[in-house]
C-alpha cells in the first residue's frame, strides 16, 4: 500500500484511501461493538493509514478532516479498552494493544506535521487535549520531542502550553523524566524561538515562562503550598551532595545500550507509568547527581527565573563547588608525587615528569584501560566537577546582564575572585572554566559601568573590580594561562585570549625615545585571528591577522609579559587540520627567529620536546576514545533526522525517504524517554563538558614542527646543540628500529652512548597520542637529517663521531630522500677528500641525474675522476651511496627491469676498484647478517671441517688505518674486533638466520648473482664472506622445508577422510630462470615474497613458507654454481665442500632422480659445474659415495625428459673423454695432478660400469625418450643420439 501511494498520482490516490477507510471503519466498529476478539487487523490498518499519511510529505492526502476523525476513533477505542474491563478481557493479544498505542501516536504526529492551520485549529487541538489527558506522560513528551526534531512550525504556539501544564502537574512525582525532557529540548537546540517576540509562554529573551503559582504540593508539616517550577529547579540545584562521591561517579565511557522499543502498555495511567519508570530504573542518587546538576543549569539558562533567586542559588552552588574542588585538589596532590611536582613547578609538566613514572601515569589516568577512559590528564577525576563549576559561573555571568547591578556585582565578584585564587591555578586548561572566567569578568565590567533602573554599583565594588582586572593581576595570570595558547583546542585558545584582553593592557615599548607609548594590541590581534574561521574562504583573513602579529612581535616592542603570545599562538595553528595555513605560519615564525632567536627557540623546543614523552601532550579532558564515542553518538543522532537515498530496484525506490526519516526519528524519541535510567542525563552532561571534539593528528603536528625547525630554525638549533643531539640520538636509538643495532654493537666504545637517554625519551609511552608506523618514523628521521645538514660546524656537535657513523650507515638506505639528507649531513663536515666531489655525490642520489653521473664518474683506481689522495676519505661514502642506490625503488627504478639494470650499471662501475674496496662494498650487504650470525655457535657438523684460518668483513691484510676507515659502520680510529670471525661462526648459524627476514636473504642472493655476472673473476675476493651467508641460507631453507613437511603431514593426519588432503609436496627447485630483477631493498621492511597460496588457512600458510624457503635454497645454490663456473684461479673451494654437501646435497641426495625428471634443478646444475675442470672431479667422489650413483639413476627415472638425460650423459661423456696428457695443457695441470685425476675418473667409471650400461639400455628403451630422439634426429641436432653413440663406443 505504501509503495502504491508512493508511485500513485495525487488525483488517483483517492481510491486507495477509500479502500483503507472502508476496511478501517469496519474493524473499528467491530472492536467498539465488542463483536470481535481480534484486534490485529485494526492495528495493521492503523499502521497503513499512518504510513500513507506521511508518505511523500502528505502530498497524497487531499483532505485531512476524515483522517483526524478516524485517528480520533483510534484514541476513543483505546480509552474504551482501558476503562471497560469486559472489553479489554475480550482482546486476545495484549501485544497488539501495545503496538496500537505506538501506531496511533505515530499517526497523530504525522497528521500534525502535514495538516494546514485550519485543520489544526478545528480538529488538531481537540486531539492534543485527548492525548494529554489520556496518554502516559512519557508518551506525550516523546511525541513533543519528535515534533521538535521534525521542525513542526506550530510547536511553540500550540504544543508548548501543554508541556508547561504537564510539567507543573507531574513535577512532584516525575521530575527526573521532566528534567531529561527539557534538557534534551534545550541542549540539542530543539527549542527555537525568535528573541524579542513575547507570548504567554515565552519571554522577550526567549526563555520559557512557567506560572509562579500553580497546583499545590505537600510540605514537611503536612500542609500544602503552591508549586513554583523555577524555585523548585533552584532548590534542587543547591541541594547538598557528597561532592567527593560525585567526582568518582563517571570516569569511564558508558557502555549500556538501550533496548529496542517494544510498544507502550496501553491502559496504564500516568501514575502507573511513572511508577514503573521509577521502579525499573536505577535511582538518581549519588551515581548521577553530577549529571542532574549539569541538566539543571542547562534548564535554568532557558527558563525565566527571578534574578535574585537564581543569583543566590548559583552563588551557593559555586561556593559548594569551590570548597569541594579545592579540598579534593589538595588531597590528590598530597597523594601524588607527580601532582606535587606540577604544583611546585607552576604547572610545568616537563619538570614534573622527573619524578616517579608510575605516579605520573596514575595521576594522568593512564592505568585505566584504553577503551574505557573517559577523561585523562592532571586532576582528570575533577574535570567534570570543574566543568560544572564553569557552567555555574557562566550562567551567573549571563544572568548578571539582566539583573540589578547592585544585586549582581558583589556576588559575582566574590565568585570570580574565589575561583581565580583557589581553582584556576590547578585547572587552568579546563575550557569551560576559562570561558566562564572570561564571561564573568566581562559581566563585571558591564555592571560596574552601567546603571539600570536608576541603580548603580557602589564605588567600593568598582574599585575592587578595577583592582581584580589590573595590570598587576595580569602579570600574575599570564604565566598561568599562556600555555593554553599552544592548545589543540581552538576554543580554549580563543577564551584564554578573551580573558586576558579584559585586563588592563601593558604599554608597547617605544620605537625611539621621542615616541609616545601606546597600549599593546597583540592580544586583540590574537582574538581576531582565532575568531576567524580556518576554511578555504577565510583562511587568508586569518593569515593577515597572523602577519600583523608577526610584525609587532619581531619589532621588539612587545612588553615582556606578552612575549610568548605570538610564538605560542602561531605554534597552535599547526593543530588545525587545514594545510594551506602551515607554510604561512612557518614564514611568520621565521621573522621572529631572525629578530629574537632565544624567544623563538624556547617556544618551539618547549613544545617539540613534549613529543619525547607523549604524556606531556595530554590536555586534561576527554580522551581520544571518548571524543570518538561522543562524535559517533552525535553522528548517529544527526543521521536519524537526515533524508537518506533509498535503495532502488530497476531504477525505482523501494521506500519513501520522508517516511523512513519520520520512522527513525519517532522510534528514537520514543526509546529515549521510554525507560529513564539516568544514562540520558549522563550522556548529555558528558557532551556539555567537551566543547571541542575535533580529532587532532599529533603525528602531523610533530611533522610540521620539525619541518618548520628545519627550514627556519637551524641556527637556533645549532646554538642549543646538546638537547637537539640528545633528542635525535634518542629517536634513532628507540624509534628508528633498523639503526638500534648500531648502539648495541658500539656499546662501551667511543661511538657508543655514555648517557642514559630514557630520561630524554619515554619509550614506553610511544604511540599514546601520535600515530606510529615505519613511514612516519622515516619522515621524522628525514626531517632530523634535514635540520642537522644545515648546521655550519657539525664537527663541534656533542657526540660528533657517533653522528658521523650514523650518517654513514644511513646513506646505505634504499631511500633517495633519506640518502640525500644523510649525505648532506656528511658533506657538512667539509672533509678535504670529500668536499671536491660533493656535486658528484649529490648527482648520484638524484633520480634524474643518476644515470648520467654513474656513466661519467670513473671509480677506477687509475681513472681520471678521483684523485688517488682522496680515495681514502671518499670511497667509504661513495660505496655506501652506490650500495643504497641499488635498493632504491622510486619511479622507473621500482620496476623489475629497472632494478636489474640499475644493479648491473652500478656493478659495472665497480670494475676498476681495488679488492679492498670491493670487499668493503660486499660487506655493506653483509651487515644485516653480521649482526645476527657473527656470534653464532659453530655447528657440530663443521667441527672437523677444514676451514680458512679467519676472515673478516673488514679488509684482512690491509693497514690498520685503511681498515678502520673502510669499516662498514664507522670511520673510528680503532678496529672493531667483534667484526673478526671464523667461517664456522658464520656457517654454523642456520638457526640464527631466523633473525633475518627472508626478503633480506633473497635480496642479498640476487646481489651476489649480479656481482658475479658483472665482475666475473674480479669478484673472487668476496667469495669467503659470501659463502658464509649463502651456506647459512641453504641450511636455514632446508630446515624450514623439513619443518613445513612435518607440519603438513600432521595436518593431513588430523584431516583424515578429507578428499582434498594432498600427499607431501615435492621439494624440488624449479630450474626455470628466477626473476633476478626482484627488488633489492632493506631488510627491516615488512615484506613477504608474493606466493599464490589460495585462501588464508593453516595449509596455505605452510605452503607459503615452503615456497619462500625453496626460493631461497634455489637462489643460494645458483650463486654457488656461478662461483664454480667462474673457475677462479686463486680461490679454493675445498674448505667449503664438506659444508656444501651437508647443507645442500646430503639432505636431497635420495630424491635427486625424482626431483630432476621434468627439468634440471639447481642442484643438478651444481653437480654439472663440477665437471668443468679436473680440479673439481674429486667433489663428486670424495664427500659422498652416493653422489655419482644417484646421478646415474636420473637416467631411469619415470618420465624423465630428454634435456635432463642429455645433461647427465654430458657429465658421463666428460669423464670418459678425460685424457691426462690433454689436461696438462688444457687446464695447466702438472703431470702428477693430471695423472691422479685420471686414476680417479677411471676408478669411478669402472666401479659403476654395469650401472651405466644397464641404465642406458633402460633409458633408451623408453618410448617417450625414443620419440624425443627421433625428433632430434629429424631436427638435425642429434645431440642425444651423439651422446649415446659416443659413450657406447
Amino acid at each position: 500500500t505504501k509503495l502504491c501511494l508512493h508511485y500513485t498520482r495525487r488525483e488517483s490516490a483517492q481510491q486507495l484511501w477509500e479502500v483503507l477507510f472502508v476496511d478501517y471503519d469496519a474493524q473499528a466498529r467491530a472492536v467498539a461493538d465488542k463483536t470481535t476478539q481480534r484486534i490485529q487487523p485494526l492495528v495493521i490498518l492503523l499502521g497503513l493509514l499512518a504510513s500513507a499519511t506521511i508518505v511523500r510529505k502528505g502530498s497524497r492526502v487531499s483532505e485531512y478532516k476524515p483522517l483526524f476523525q478516524r485517528c480520533q476513533t483510534a484514541f476513543t477505542i483505546a480509552k474504551m479498552l482501558a476503562n471497560d474491563v469486559e472489553a479489554s478481557q475480550m482482546i486476545d493479544n495484549d501485544k497488539a494493544v501495545a503496538i496500537m498505542a505506538h501506531e496511533r501516536i505515530k499517526w497523530l504526529v504525522g497528521l500534525l506535521m502535514q495538516c494546514n492551520v485550519q485543520d489544526m485549529a478545528s480538529t488538531g487541538k481537540l486531539m492534543l487535549d485527548m492525548v494529554v489527558s489520556n496518554e502516559p506522560m512519557s508518551t506525550v513528551l516523546s511525541m513533543a520531542l519528535t515534533l521538535a526534531r521534525l521542525g513542526w512550525a506550530q510547536w511553540n504556539q500550540i504544543l508548548l502550553p501543554y508541556l508547561i501544564r504537564i510539567t507543573v502537574d507531574h513535577w512532584a512525582e516525575n521530575r527526573d523524566v521532566l528534567l531529561l525532557f527539557w534538557t534534551e529540548l534545550f541542549q540539542n537546540g530543539l527549542f527555537k524561538v525568535q528573541t524579542g517576540s513575547i507570548t504567554l509562554t515565552v519571554t522577550s529573551r526567549g526563555q520559557v515562562l512557567f506560572p509562579t503559582k500553580t497546583s499545590e504540593k505537600s510540605t514537611g508539616n503536612g500542609k500544602t503550598g503552591p508549586i513554583n517550577i523555577p524555585q523548585e529547579l533552584v532548590d534542587w540545584l543547591i541541594a547538598p551532595v557528597d561532592w567527593k562521591a560525585v567526582a568518582d561517579q563517571q570516569q569511564t565511557i558508558p557502555t549500556t545500550e538501550r533496548e529496542e522499543f517494544g510498544g507502550f502498555e496501553d491502559g496504564a495511567s500516568d501514575v502507573d507509568q511513572d511508577d514503573r519508570s521509577t521502579s525499573e530504573a536505577p535511582s538518581h542518587g549519588v551515581a548521577s547527581e553530577l549529571a542532574i546538576k549539569s541538566a539543571l543549569l542547562c534548564v535554568l539558562s532557558h527558563v525565566s527565573v527571578d534574578p535574585s533567586v537564581l543569583l543566590d542559588g548559583l552563588h551557593t552552588l559555586i561556593g559548594q563547588l569551590v570548597a569541594a574542588v579545592t579540598q579534593l585538589t589538595a588531597q590528590m596532590a598530597e597523594n601524588s608525587e607527580y601532582l606535587q611536582n606540577v604544583a611546585s613547578n607552576s604547572g610545568e609538566q616537563g619538570d614534573a615528569m622527573q619524578g616517579d613514572d608510575d605516579s605520573a601515569s596514575m595521576a594522568l589516568g593512564l592505568f585505566t584501560p584504553k577503551d574505557g577512559r573517559l577523561y585523562w590528564g592532571a586532576y582528570h577525576q575533577l574535570f567534570p566537577l570543574v566543568s560544572l563549576l564553569g557552567s555555574a559561573l557562566k550562567l551567573e555571568a549571563s544572568a548578571a546582564f539582566h539583573a540589578p547591578p547592585r544585586l549582581v556585582a558583589e556576588n559575582l565578584m566574590d565568585s570570580w575572585c574565589l575561583i581565580l585564587d583557589r581553582v584556576l591555578p590547578a585547572h587552568s586548561t579546563n575550557p569551560l572554566l576559562v570561558e566562564s572566567m572570561f564571561k564573568a569578568a566581562d559581566a563585571l565590567k558591564f555592571v560596574t559601568t552601567t546603571s539600570r533602573g536608576g541603580e548603580a554599583t557602589s564605588a567600593a565594588i568598582k574599585q575592587k573590580v578595577a583592582a581584580a582586572l589590573s595590570l598587576q593581576q595580569l602579570e600574575h595570570l599570564v604565566p598561568m594561562l599562556e600555555h593554553n595558547l599552544t592548545s589543540t583546542q581552538p576554543s580554549l585558545r580563543l577564551w584564554t585570549l578573551q580573558l586576558l584582553s579584559l585586563f588592563e593592557q601593558p604599554l608597547m615599548k617605544p620605537a625611539d625615545k621621542s615616541a609616545t607609548q601606546e597600549p599593546c594590541t597583540i592580544v586583540e590581534m590574537g582574538i581576531a585571528l582565532e575568531s576567524t574561521a580556518g576554511g578555504m574562504e577565510t583562511y587568508k583573513d586569518r593569515m593577515n591577522h597572523l602577519r600583523r602579529m608577526a610584525v609587532i612581535a619581531s619589532s621588539g616592542r612587545v612588553p615582556e609579559i606578552f612575549h610568548n603570545v605570538f610564538p605560542y599562538l602561531a605554534l597552535g595553528q599547526y593543530s588545525l587540520n587545514f594545510s594551506y595555513i602551515w607554510p604561512d605560519v612557518t614564514k611568520q615564525l621565521g621573522l621572529l627567529a631572525a629578530a629574537n632567536q632565544q624567544l623563538f627557540w624556547n617556544a618551539v623546543w618547549g613544545l617539540l620536546q613534549r613529543f619525547n614523552d607523549e604524556r606531556l601532550l595530554i590536555e586534561t579532558g576527554p580522551t581520544p576514545e571518548a571524543k570518538k564515542w561522543l562524535n559517533s553518538c552525535a553522528e548517529a543522532r544527526a543521521a536519524e533526522s537526515e533524508l537518506t537515498v533509498s535503495p532502488k530496484i530497476d531504477g525505482h525506490a523501494i521506500e519513501c525517504p520522508n517516511l523512513a526519516r519520520f520512522n527513525r526519528v519517532f522510534s528514537a524519541e520514543l526509546l529515549r524517554l521510554a525507560n529513564v535510567d539516568g544514562s540520558g542525563l549522563q550522556n548529555l552532561a558528558i557532551a556539555t563538558n567537551c566543547p571541542d571534539l575535533n580529532r587532532v593528528d599529533y603525528a602531523n603536528v610533530q611533522k610540521q614542527l620539525m619541518t618548520m625547525l628545519a627550514e627556519i630554525g637551524a641556527a637556533a638549533a645549532e646554538a642549543h646543540s646538546k638537547p637537539v643531539v640528545q633528542a635525535f640520538l634518542a629517536f634513532i636509538r628507540y624509534d628508528f628500529g633498523w639503526t638500534s643495532s648500531f648502539f648495541t654493537k658500539h656499546e662501551g666504545t667511543e661511538l657508543g652512548l655514555d648517557v642514559d637517554l630514557t630520561g630524554v625519551y619515554a619509550v614506553e609511552h610511544r604511540g599514546l597520542l601520535t600515530e606510529r608506523g615505519r613511514r612516519i618514523d622515516e619522515t621524522r628521521c628525514i626531517l632530523w637529517l634535514k635540520l642537522i645538514s644545515k648546521f655550519r660546524n657539525p664537527q663541534q656537535l656533542p657526540r660528533a663521531p657517533t653522528l658521523y657513523s650514523l650518517f654513514l650507515r644511513m646513506i646505505t638506505r634504499g631511500d633517495n630522500e633519506m640518502q640525500r639528507h644523510a649525505l648532506g649531513c656528511l658533506l657538512a663536515w667539509r672533509q678535504s677528500g670529500v668536499h671536491p666531489y660533493a656535486e658528484n655525490l649529490r648527482n648520484l642520489v638524484d633520480e634524474k641525474r643518476f644515470r648520467d653521473e654513474i656513466k661519467t664518474f670513473d671509480l677506477a683506481v687509475n681513472g681520471q675522476s678521483i684523485n688517488i689522495v682522496h680515495r681514502e676519505q671518499l670511497m667509504p661514502i661513495l660505496l655506501r651511496v652506490l650500495h643504497g642506490q641499488m635498493m632504491v625503488r622510486n619511479g622507473k627504478a621500482s620496476r623489475k627491469d629497472g632494478m636489474r639494470i640499475r644493479r648491473a650499471v652500478i656493478l659495472n662501475a665497480m670494475v676498476g676498484v681495488t679488492q679492498e674496496e670491493l670487499r668493503f662494498f660486499v660487506g655493506i650487504g653483509l651487515e644485516t647478517f653480521r649482526t645476527t650470525i657473527l656470534r653464532a655457535t659453530p655447528r657440530e657438523l663443521l667441527a672437523n671441517a677444514e676451514l680458512p684460518e679467519s676472515f673478516s668483513l673488514t679488509f684482512n691484510g690491509a693497514s690498520a688505518s685503511t681498515t678502520d676507515k673502510m669499516d662498514v659502520d664507522s670511520d673510528a680510529n680503532a678496529l672493531d674486533t667483534d667484526e673478526q670471525s671464523s667461517i664456522s661462526e658464520y656457517v654454523g648459524a642456520g638457526a640464527e638466520m631466523d633473525n633475518v627476514s627472508s626478503k633480506a636473504q633473497i635480496s642479498f642472493l640476487h646481489l651476489q648473482m649480479e656481482l658475479i655476472r658483472s665482475l666475473g673473476v674480479k669478484a673472487t675476493p668476496v667469495f669467503h664472506e659470501a659463502f658464509a651467508v649463502i651456506l647459512s641460507s641453504v641450511a636455514w631453507a632446508q630446515r624450514e622445508l623439513d619443518v613445513a613437511n612435518d607440519e603438513l603431514e600432521t595436518l593431513a593426519t588430523e584431516q583424515t577422510g578429507d578428499d582434498s588432503q594432498a600427499t607431501e609436496d615435492s621439494d624440488a627447485d624449479n630450474d626455470s630462470d628466477m626473476d633476478d630483477a626482484q627488488s633489492y631493498v632493506s631488510d627491516d621492511e615488512d615484506m613477504d615474497v608474493a606466493v599464490a597460496v589460495g585462501k588464508k588457512s593453516a595449509r596455505g600458510d605452510i605452503e607459503h613458507r615452503k615456497s619462500v624457503a625453496r626460493e631461497i635454497r634455489q637462489l643460494a645454490i645458483k650463486c654457488i654454481t656461478r662461483m664454480f663456473v667462474l673457475e677462479p684461479p686463486n680461490f679454493s673451494f675445498a674448505p667449503y665442500m664438506q659444508c656444501i654437501y651437508e647443507v645442500a646435497i646430503d639432505p636431497r641426495i635420495d630424491n635427486l632422480a625424482s626431483e630432476n625428471t621434468q627439468n634440471s634443478s639447481a642442484l643438478l646444475l651444481l653437480l654439472k659445474s663440477w665437471t668443468l675442470t679436473p680440479k673439481y672431479y674429486p667433489y663428486l667422489v670424495d664427500y659422498n659415495p652416493l653422489t655419482f650413483p644417484m646421478l646415474l639413476d636420473i637416467l631411469v627415472a619415470p618420465k624423465v625428459q630428454s634435456s635432463v638425460v642429455s645433461l647427465v650423459l654430458g657429465i658421463l661423456q666428460t669423464f670418459l673423454d678425460y685424457d691426462p696428457q690433454v689436461a696438462v695443457h688444457k687446464y695447466e695441470l702438472s703431470a702428477e695432478s693430471a695423472e691422479a685425476y685420471g686414476v680417479l675418473v677411471k676408478g669411478m667409471i669402472q666401479r659403476h660400469i654395469s650401472r651405466i650400461l644397464s641404465h642406458m639400455r633402460t633409458c633408451f628403451s623408453n618410448s617417450n625418450l625414443n620419440s624425443a630422439t627421433t625428433a632430434t634426429q629429424s631436427g638435425g641436432s642429434g645431440n642425444l643420439v651423439m651422446h649415446q653413440i659416443h659413450i657406447l663406443s
